[in-house]
């Protein structure tokens, strides 16, 4: 069920975080990383004085604000929002790169930060384009100035239309980020401090997990890993299952069945056109993340059996088998974020919220 909370502090922080100008003015919906690092802050800092230390804290002394950190700020827009048509005078937010960087905005492309005179996107506080993919536009924010390092200083546009806040959330992958703000509203999937309490990553769309694309698939396996990391939890029970049977579908992919054949990712985001390289990229890097999941508090030690005609492609599996059974069935531990899991913008593999 989604419910909702109505609180001045929530208010202050998502105009905190926004860029300075008339953002809020186009009726934006937030959800992704920042709501969720909003809303665990907001419940963890539960008293005036508790949420008077955070607000000292993110102006003052940023690196020492007891919250999570977030890359960017994802922001949709609804099917009704006139922005989406392509007459609005904000509609290059959201519209495709070959009609935002026309003759009228051209000079976005990235390099070094732009004024309010040299940059159409001045008034709303954005800085300068940083990337456009098929699902979303992103751009720098001077934001990111005033409350680094809690924030990575991007703003992302997502280009598909939502129905409603509902519609989003429930689309999300997991219900551990199932958090939006909207007018003055923040939303949230009422299952997500439970997920939190048991320290698990659970699924809430099975979607992304039962395609039968493997490029889908791994891509949802790469934000799993990213989310346990990032908030040190294991998988879920079901998560833990889906991820072992995409080790084994993926432990001896025949690449050449796809030809130089290009990949469509299909997301919350919108879809996005991609390579067989990608691909490729993507596999071993999830390959190389089976440490990790071997650590996890419901991997069995019978998951290695089906793997081990493949120990050289799987990270951590030689060491793994053998080992008794307390070492294997260990609580998963926090491990610094591995490589290739969150890419700066503009780089070819990048694992959005």
């Amino acid at each position: 069920m989604i419910k909702t909370i109505e609180n001045d502090r929530i208010n202050w922080f998502v105009e905190f975080i926004l860029p300075p100008g008339k953002l809020l003015s186009l009726d934006p919906i937030i959800a992704g990383g920042s709501m969720l690092s909003l809303y665990r802050a907001f419940n963890l800092h539960d008293t005036d004085l508790r949420w008077e230390t955070l607000k000292r804290s993110l102006v003052t002394t940023p690196k020492n604000a007891m919250m999570d950190s977030f890359g960017d700020i994802d922001i949709w827009f609804d099917d009704t929002n006139p922005i989406h048509n392509n007459a609005h005078e904000h509609h290059w937010l959201v519209g495709k790169k070959e009609d935002q960087l026309g003759s009228k905005i051209k000079s976005l492309s990235p390099g070094p930060t732009y004024n309010e005179k040299t940059f159409i996107g001045g008034p709303l506080g954005l800085d300068g384009l940083c990337k456009s993919t098929g699902w979303a536009n992103s751009f720098r924010s001077a934001t990111h100035r005033k409350i680094h390092p809690i924030y990575g200083g991007e703003i992302q546009f997502i280009k598909k239309p939502i129905s409603s806040v509902e519609e989003l959330l429930s689309s999300f992958d997991f219900i551990n980020c199932a958090v939006a703000w909207h007018n003055g509203v923040l939303y949230y999937d009422d299952r997500i401090d439970d997920a939190f309490s048991n320290f698990e990553l659970r699924i809430n769309s099975q979607e992304p997990f039962e395609r039968t694309s493997i490029a889908m698939r791994v891509f949802g396996a790469l934000r799993a890993y990213k989310y346990s990391d990032r908030y040190s939890i294991n998988f879920g029970p079901k998560l833990t299952d889906y991820i072992f049977k995409l080790y084994v579908d993926t432990k001896n992919i025949n690449y050449e069945e796809y030809g130089n054949k290009i990949i469509e990712l299909e997301t919350i985001y919108g879809k996005k056109i991609s390579s067989i390289n990608t691909l490729k990229t993507m596999v071993t890097h999830f390959h190389s993340l089976f440490k990790k999941f071997s650590d996890m508090k419901y991997f069995k030690k019978e998951y290695a059996l089906y793997l081990v005609d493949y120990a050289e492609k799987f990270n951590g599996l030689k060491e793994l088998i053998g080992e008794p059974d307390s070492k294997i069935n260990s609580r998963y531990t926090k491990t610094p974020v591995a490589t290739g899991v969150i890419m700066p913008c503009g780089s070819k593999l990048n694992i959005p919220f």
